[in-house]
């Protein structure tokens, strides 16, 4: 009785329908190119201080880098689906801030402002 070929598709039939529950229903795509696997941040930075910039969202917290004064950079955020993100500033020598969200999906660029003083910074579409 030839049984391993019959045991390896009961076996395909218990491991493939898991391997769904491990992406708990995101958009990632393998298949997709990586620009659209990823959040693109613009970082302009109009405060005279650097500041270290922190990606906020739930169950994750990302240390984009820091962006020297009066400056811009722009950083890429792996990112497999539609949440919301918002951005802790840590300038040098000044009080910490945390920006309001933005609802954000993979591919999409989003661009952070760091005003003077930092309360007053946001998240542009």
């Amino acid at each position: 009785m030839r049984s391993g070929p019959l045991l390896l598709l009961l076996l395909l039939g218990f491991i493939l329908p898991g391997c769904g529950l491990l992406n708990q229903g995101s958009s990632w795509d393998p298949f997709r190119p990586s620009s659209e696997r990823q959040l693109t941040v613009y970082v302009n930075n109009l405060h005279t201080r650097d500041a270290a910039v922190i990606l906020v969202a739930p169950g994750r917290r990302v240390r984009l880098g820091s962006v020297p004064g009066r400056s811009t950079e722009i950083f890429f955020v792996p990112w497999s689906q539609v949440q919301e993100v918002r951005f802790q500033l840590e300038p040098i020598g000044a009080r910490r801030h945390t920006t309001q969200g933005a609802i954000v999906g993979p591919g999409e660029r989003i661009e952070l402002v760091v005003q003077n003083p930092v309360q007053h910074s946001f998240i542009r579409r």
